[in-house]
């Protein structure tokens, strides 16, 4: 979200001229990934997810890809990291093994924004 992102009035007093705080807007949407009730994000691309689509998702990602390098025991067992994350998830949302591994919940998807704006003087 930019938080630490230097900003032109810290950077010395002919940016902090040329572009100053006042003409500033920091505009964000769904900071933390929380949406809220009726909501979609930013680029309208809200939707609900099944949670094997994100857990196949999730298997690209880099940090799995040299998790599972790193365990080629583990991988598509119960100790997968996946496996296991996906499972903290159904638990999170009240879903239990009694309910049957079948149910594949929908999760609500989307991605934080931030829009620095700046006016120059």
């Amino acid at each position: 979200m930019y938080q630490d992102l230097p900003v032109p009035w810290t950077l010395g007093p002919a940016l902090a001229a040329a572009f100053p705080e006042a003409s500033f807007s920091r505009r964000e949407w769904n900071r933390e990934g929380r949406l809220e009730p009726g909501e979609d994000d930013f680029f309208g691309g809200s939707t609900d997810t099944p949670l094997t689509e994100l857990a196949a998702a999730l298997g690209t990602a880099s940090m799995v890809t040299r998790w599972r390098e790193a365990h080629p025991e583990a991988v598509g067992t119960e100790g997968d990291c996946v496996v296991q994350a996906m499972a903290a998830v159904k638990k999170a949302m009240g879903f239990s093994a009694e309910k049957g591994s079948a149910a594949d919940p929908m999760l609500r998807t989307g991605s934080a924004t931030v829009l620095l704006m700046f006016s120059r003087s």
